[in-house]
């Protein structure tokens, strides 16, 4: 009954208008906190209606506008795994040396050229961190919107109440630059064109190779690449389980490929246990939830993207093998870990967004915004290096004051 009521209100001319003149007023005022509560009431509207494209555009708008310099005010201190800091020496040192530098040693073409155009425009600078920021997160949003723009309300909301994405667009930068052509993988039906979205996610990171290599595999070789991958992942996990760092093979080799696991297999170990059975927990949930609604499929229910949630369960299964075969490797294990939260929150997105609405969806997504409210504020309160470490003022500083240092 309340669900009907709820459904059949209706805003005249004049109470738009009112209402829009008050949205931009409090965004002036607060716009970090007015971006929270707008994106809290298109999620919970969309269990009743279907979501306008306008409403999404300007939401995503709005997202890059609102959090970005909570991401590039971050301190460049070396502390908590901080990467802000070797960015600026990367930027430095292309300033001082031009960027040869780093094409000559570096793979990472699409990172370091992204590096290159903030350093060109913007010099070593909290702007340059702000331009990487606005470029990446916008190119991932596009993609996500070639697959149906109405998850990208519940899947925005999802990640930013995790710290997987404060670790990948506010430290791992060239993790987070990859995010956009391995969506693109999801979401492309050609497959010819996968090696290339491929080569382009390699080029921002080359541990993106773990996952989108095997994706590949599956979509090109179908049910028969299980068996391939399966293997692979079993000699992966045995060999760093009980060789780990006794190899020293590639010790004699100064590559890229070389330092990169002198470096991970040589980092202190630590517990990921808990890590591990939080993302076990959500790949069963988001299995269960996308294999129920494509269930209904088969009883001749049409449903659009359908072939995409099925695309995106590959590749967060495929990243669940890869965080199995890297167990031994923490540092590894992270990096799989920050992909496959990403793209199991953009599957269970698309999987809720294709509900029918109703009660089941009004109150999951209830669920969902309490959650993620919980969730965005944990996390802000834990991240001492945002916004110029005093992360918590976010929620009450002002467009202008967030935004001076361009000035």
């Amino acid at each position: 009954m309340l669900i009907d009521k709820l459904r059949s209100f209706s805003w005249d001319r004049r109470g738009i208008l009112a209402g829009l003149i008050l949205v931009i007023g409090f965004f002036l005022a607060f716009p970090f906190a007015s971006f929270l509560l707008l994106l809290a009431i298109v999620v919970l509207t969309s269990s009743l209606y279907r979501t306008d494209k306008w409403v999404v555009l300007i939401l995503c708008v709005y997202s890059v506008v609102a959090v970005g310099p909570l991401l590039a005010l971050k301190l460049p201190i070396e502390a908590f795994g901080n990467d802000k800091s070797q960015y600026l020496d990367f930027m430095s040192t292309m300033g001082a040396a031009g960027a040869d530098h780093f094409i000559k040693v570096q793979p990472e073409l699409v990172s370091f050229f992204s590096l290159y155009c903030a350093w060109k425009l913007f010099g070593a600078t909290d702007a340059a961190f702000l331009f990487l920021f606005v470029a990446s997160f916008t190119l991932a949003i596009a993609t996500i919107w070639k697959g149906g723009y109405q998850s990208l309300p519940l899947f925005i909301l999802l990640i930013l109440s995790s710290s997987a994405f404060y670790a990948s667009y506010g430290n791992v930068i060239r993790q987070a630059m990859a995010f956009p052509f391995i969506f693109l993988l999801i979401f492309e039906e050609r497959k010819r064109r996968l090696p290339f979205y491929m080569i382009l996610a390699m080029l921002a990171h080359i541990p993106s190779l773990i996952i989108t290599v095997p994706y590949f595999l599956c979509r090109i070789l179908g049910r028969y690449a299980f068996p391939i991958i399966g293997v692979v992942t079993a000699i992966a996990f045995i060999a760093f389980r009980y060789i780990g760092t006794s190899i020293n093979f590639l010790s004699s080799d100064d590559g890229y490929v070389s330092k990169k696991m002198a470096l991970y297999t040589n980092w202190e170990s630590y517990s990921i246990v808990s890590v591990a059975i939080v993302a076990l927990t959500i790949a069963v949930i988001v299995n269960i939830a996308a294999r129920q609604l494509l269930q209904k499929i088969k009883v001749g229910e049409k449903m659009d993207g359908a072939r995409y949630i099925g695309y995106a369960i590959v590749m967060s299964n495929i990243c669940v093998l890869g965080m199995m075969a890297a167990y031994s490797i923490p540092k590894v294990f992270e990096r799989i870990y920050i992909y496959f939260f990403v793209i199991a929150m953009l599957t269970l997105s698309m999987v809720i967004s294709r509900m029918a609405a109703g009660q089941k969806k009004v109150v999951l997504c209830c669920v969902i915004v309490i959650y993620s409210t919980f969730g965005i504020s944990k996390n802000i309160a834990a991240q001492n290096l945002l916004y110029h470490g005093n992360s918590l003022n976010y929620f009450t500083d002002n467009l202008f004051d967030i935004y001076n240092f361009l000035f």
